[in-house]
C-alpha cells in the first residue's frame, strides 16, 4: 500500500504539466485528482496524459482537458475491502492500482497489484570465459 497519499493527489485548478510533474515526483504512474474536501474524483495516469497530449492539448491545459476514463469512472473500493476482493478488482479492470476510500469518499490507501505478486529472489550467474 502506498503510505505517502497526499503526495500523490492534485486538484482541478492544476495544469497538465504540473500533475505530470506529481506523477514523475511519485514515481507510481499515477495521481489522484481530489476535490477541496479531498474526496476523490478520479485517477490521473500517465497514459492518459501521454494520450491527451499526442491530440495536440497543451501542457499548461488545466486537467477538464483530459477526458473522461473510458468506464466512465475510476475504480475504487472501500478502505475495508479484502486484499482477495482488491485484486480481483484489478485484474478484471486490468488497472495497476485501486484508491481505497473512507465512508467520506477520500482516499486513504492505494493498492498496487505489485504488492501482490510474490518477489522472487534474485540470483545470477556469471559465466566468463576466453
Amino acid at each position: 500500500m502506498t503510505q505517502d497519499i497526499e503526495q500523490l493527489q492534485v486538484n482541478a485548478q492544476m495544469s497538465l504539466r504540473e500533475v505530470m510533474e506529481c506523477i514523475d515526483l511519485a514515481g507510481l504512474g499515477i495521481a489522484l485528482l481530489v476535490d477541496e474536501q479531498q474526496r476523490f474524483i478520479r485517477t490521473i495516469t500517465d497514459g492518459d496524459l501521454r494520450r491527451v497530449i499526442l491530440t495536440g492539448v497543451s501542457l499548461e491545459s488545466g486537467v477538464d482537458a483530459l477526458p473522461c476514463p473510458s468506464s466512465g469512472s475510476s475504480y475504487t473500493a472501500s478502505q475495508d475491502t479484502s486484499h482477495e476482493e482488491q485484486l480481483e478488482i484489478m485484474l478484471d479492470a486490468q488497472v495497476r492500482h485501486l484508491p481505497l476510500l473512507d465512508k467520506e469518499g477520500r482516499v486513504v490507501e492505494l493498492a498496487s497489484c505489485e504488492e501482490f505478486v510474490p518477489q522472487m529472489p534474485m540470483q545470477a550467474v556469471i559465466m566468463a570465459g576466453g
